[in-house]
């Protein structure tokens, strides 16, 4: 078990953590980088969710671009990630519309497996 956490921690693939934290919902969710195009169909107000892309080509940019009451919420750059190397990302989506991304912790490691 030890190992197992330990290679998802080092070697693994991204992790990505997308929160809603705004208070309606946000629809057609796009999570992009080299090589991945990951979608969300809808995220409710407070509600998280995680993806694990595949597909990305060694380095890449994340991307993000959803709707929320007709309006396009969009991200470009936000954060750098790699094919492997454990990278957990945390991506939020704030009240004001605003999206940040942050490097998250090891309890990631989990995250869309345990749902």
């Amino acid at each position: 078990m030890v190992l197992w956490i330990a290679g998802n921690l080092f070697f693994a693939g991204p992790v990505i953590s997308i929160e809603n934290q705004s208070s309606i919902e946000i629809e057609s969710i796009h999570i992009t980088g080299v090589g991945f195009d990951e979608q969300i169909e809808r995220l409710g107000p407070g509600e998280t969710t995680c993806v694990r892309p595949s597909g990305i080509r060694g380095e890449s940019s994340l991307g993000f671009r959803a709707m929320a009451d007709r309006r396009v919420i969009e991200a470009t750059d936000l954060t750098y990630l790699e094919s492997h190397g454990g990278y957990r990302v945390r991506v939020e989506v704030l009240p004001t519309f605003q999206v940040r991304a942050s490097y998250g912790s090891a309890r990631f490691v989990l995250c869309g497996w345990l749902s």
